[in-house]
């Protein structure tokens, strides 16, 4: 599986009200001299620092000594909280974490129409333009991420009912006239040079014949496509051309059919529709989309409305997660009792989750707060990139919850 990993620093924010927390006496350690500073330095600071006291409102820093007055309450080289910080007020101190998180890259297919009704106007261009720079926005900033290819149709005009309306419209993907599996980098320099006019010469609309093409080429690559694989077809229109076997050379089968196939398969290939303008009266788009796992066709109402649609499934098609559930941390929480696991959902946003999600889910932390594990469907979702990041906080957390995890 091609991967690569990246150093997580995982975030425990020890969070205590200095005054009043028993369990912590005045000016006990947070972290001695090498720690990491985040909230500035102090009137006198030490080698490395340790993190800030403050709140909303205004942030003051910690002050770490080296020399002490007399009968002071501090030590010299640890954490001491300024005498005016009240009890309702929070420092913090980054503590790492040894745990990865493995990338797992996607790959996509584009099926993509290129007839001559592309050049019909759309926003501001034409709908041709108009979803080339929509999936190019959605490919770059995952670039490193992805594999992509392109069977682009018609390459050779189809005219219903006339030769050689019943095959050899749309080239292989191995064709120059199409753009092989490659780096999306290297994807993205060739579709850009697509088109270089803005218009596209096509005739016809032979989208079984292209789902043919794509079905072999997905079966080729099989062998070197790794990780998460969708399709995605653009068109503007419904079917008008048909493939005969026998002029193709290659199986053939309904659109509907090969998008229930790839679904079905091992690995489970999804299939997303994209109906441009002029595609609402092809019910046959949409029963495509069902078949493939999509639900229902896409209809933007605007390119805008494309690109962030497609930025949506080109992400799902990278994975990112935790290669272990077992997070070291070092040094550990003071008082395990207190700490909160907070995670970053996208589209969410930062939620606390609880000890205990239901159905055998949820997190522990040692007795000495030297390690937390996530147990159950929490460990699966994290391991899966369901959350972007996951931090320790340790006192003042005011976020919602993590709702309970269904397990079906």
């Amino acid at each position: 599986m091609a991967s690569c990993a990246m150093l997580l620093g995982l975030l425990l924010v020890l969070a205590g009200c200095a005054k009043s927390d028993p369990e912590r006496p005045t000016g006990q350690a947070l972290g001695g001299r090498g720690g990491t500073s985040v909230g500035g330095t102090g009137a006198t600071s030490g080698a490395g620092g340790a993190s800030g006291f403050g709140n909303p409102d205004e942030m003051r820093p910690p002050l770490v000594i080296d020399e002490v007055d007399a009968g002071s309450r501090c030590q010299p080289g640890v954490f001491c909280p300024p005498d005016s910080v009240d009890e309702d007020e929070c420092g913090s101190l980054e503590i790492p974490s040894d745990v990865e998180v493995i990338v797992q890259p996607g790959n996509l297919l584009v099926v993509f129409d290129q007839s001559a009704s592309m050049n019909d106007a759309w926003g501001s261009s034409n709908k041709l333009k108009a979803a080339q720079a929509a999936l190019t926005a959605a490919l770059t900033p995952l670039q490193d991420q992805l594999t992509v290819g392109a069977i682009l149709f018609p390459t050779i005009a189809c005219i219903p009912f006339l030769p050689p309306a019943m095959g050899g419209n749309v080239a292989p993907i191995t064709d120059p006239l199409q753009i092989s599996f490659r780096p999306a980098a290297d994807f993205l320099a060739v579709w850009n040079g697509l088109w270089p006019g803005g218009n596209a010469d096509g005739v016809g609309t032979p989208v079984n014949e292209a789902m043919d093409r794509a079905a072999v080429a997905l079966q080729e690559a099989a062998g070197t496509l790794t990780g998460v694989t969708a399709v995605m077809l653009f068109t503007d229109g419904a079917p008008n051309c048909f493939a005969d076997a026998t002029l193709t050379g290659i199986p053939t089968a309904l659109e509907t059919a090969h998008a229930a196939e790839w679904l079905n398969g091992m690995p489970s290939i999804k299939t997303y529709v994209v109906g441009l303008p002029g595609a609402m009266d092809a019910p046959i788009l949409n029963d495509i989309a069902v078949s493939g796992g999509s639900m229902s066709y896409i209809t933007p109402d605007d390119p805008a409305v494309l690109t962030a649609k497609l930025q949506e499934i080109v992400q799902s098609t990278v994975k990112m997660g935790f290669d272990s559930c077992t997070l070291t941390l070092d040094p550990p929480a003071m008082v395990p009792d207190k700490l909160h696991v907070v995670v970053d959902e996208p589209m969410v946003g930062k939620q606390d989750v609880p000890r205990d999600l239901g159905n055998g889910a949820g997190w522990t932390i040692s007795a000495d707060g030297s390690t937390v594990e996530l147990i159950g469907a929490f460990c699966d979702d994290a391991m899966a990139g369901r959350f972007s990041s996951v931090t320790f906080e340790y006192g003042c957390v005011e976020l919602p919850p993590l709702p309970p995890i269904v397990v079906e």
